[in-house]
């Protein structure tokens, strides 16, 4: 497996950095990206599938918060 170093820049409000053309993915490829211990792995998508799974692991990452009460108003539609 190829490995590359590379530095981190600022692009906008975020940090990004540059794939070489080796390492890169087709253009609007769905990418998951997932950060533990402090390594970052950036994997695409498998399919639509993975998108619930996603979805648990960002609530996780996100931990317990509470819910704001809205009014039921009813309405005459």
């Amino acid at each position: 497996m190829p490995t590359i170093q590379t530095k981190p820049f600022v692009a906008g409000n975020s940090q990004a950095i540059r794939l070489p053309k080796d390492f890169a993915y087709p253009d609007n490829t769905p990418l998951i990206l997932t950060k533990h211990n402090g390594v970052i792995t950036i994997r695409p998508v498998e399919n639509l599938s993975a998108v619930p799974e996603i979805f648990a692991q960002i609530g996780k990452q996100m931990g317990e918060f509470e819910r704001i009460k809205l009014d039921e108003t009813e309405r005459n539609w």
